[in-house]
């Protein structure tokens, strides 16, 4: 069993304590940290600026680059707008019309 664990089942049974409810308590790891010397993890970005490390120099990260558009799903467009449907879908039955009218189509 680690220090850690031995640690907090000590501090529960000191302080009429479940586990849980000492693992929570602050003052259980406060204790530990000044029985043992164990310091808090500190963010890597907080530590550098603390010791004075960040690089003012260095030049800023280069932009992400913008994700490609996915390929369009389903087959494609024959016309662009719906207008250009429309009046190709009026000329069609225009020319069938015609067709109908002059008798039909001629098969050879």
């Amino acid at each position: 069993m680690s220090r850690w664990i031995e640690w907090i089942r000590a501090f529960a049974l000191k302080t009429n304590k479940s586990y849980g409810c000492a693992l929570s308590d602050p003052e259980c790891s406060a204790s530990y940290r000044r029985k043992f010397g164990v310091a808090k993890k500190v963010p890597q970005g907080v530590e550098k600026e603390r010791m004075g490390m960040e690089d003012r120099d260095a030049p800023p990260p280069p932009e992400p680059e913008p994700e490609p558009e996915p390929p369009k799903r389903g087959r494609a467009k024959k016309y662009a707008t719906s207008a250009e449907a429309y009046q190709a879908k009026l000329a069609s039955n225009k020319l069938k019309r015609q067709e109908h009218r002059a008798g039909g189509k001629k098969y050879t």
